[in-house]
């Protein structure tokens, strides 16, 4: 009858190792287990992370390049625009001072017609008097010998190539002073010296 409970003993306490070990052997495995689902959650937690921040760099990085694209292409649009402005201004400066200029050189044109026309004018004017005042002096047989003298001293000292050409101006007849004398018979002993002397050609 020991021997029996003995036995019972035996096999109960080796029954309840067992058992005992069965369990540590499960709560191992079930420790195990549970370290492995953590761990691959976390490796799944760790590659999601990263893809996430891959994924922001790699969009940062498309909104970079985005960004930097948009920038250049606008500032080569502002350069162009810019170019295109100089390039109008300069043309429209250069219209003005050629435009400017055309008017100047017109005016000038203009003002230098005018001067000469008007110079023209004095001097045809002028020759007119003294071509009227020399042949009232010499084309009649009262001359004045003193008058006559008086004045080609005075056409001589102002210059003795006018002195020349009023020598040699025809009347309306075509005749020149050297003529009048001739024909009218003028006893002017000065006007002989100037007109046969010094002038007549």
């Amino acid at each position: 009858m020991i021997v029996v409970v003995v036995v019972v003993v035996v096999v109960a306490v080796a029954v309840a190792v067992a058992a005992a070990a069965v369990v540590v052997v499960v709560v191992v495995v079930v420790a195990a287990a549970a370290v492995v689902v953590v761990v691959v959650v976390v490796v799944v937690v760790v590659v999601v992370v990263v893809v996430v921040v891959v994924a922001a760099a790699a969009a940062v990085v498309v909104v970079v390049v985005v960004v930097v694209a948009v920038a250049v292409a606008v500032a080569v649009v502002v350069v162009a625009v810019a170019a295109a402005a100089v390039v109008v201004v300069v043309v429209v400066v250069v219209v003005v001072v050629v435009i400017t200029c055309s008017v100047v050189v017109a005016m000038l044109v203009v003002v230098v017609v005018a001067e000469a026309m008007f110079c023209c004018n004095k001097q045809n004017q002028s020759l007119l008097l003294i071509r009227e005042k020399w042949f009232s002096l010499t084309s009649q047989k009262t001359s004045d010998t003193s008058h006559l003298k008086s004045f080609l001293a005075d056409l001589e000292s102002f210059s003795p190539e006018l002195l020349k050409n009023v020598l040699n101006l025809a009347d309306d007849n075509v005749c020149c002073v050297l003529f009048n004398i001739l024909v009218l018979n003028i006893s002017i002993f000065i006007l002989k010296i100037y007109v046969c002397g010094r002038c007549i050609h």
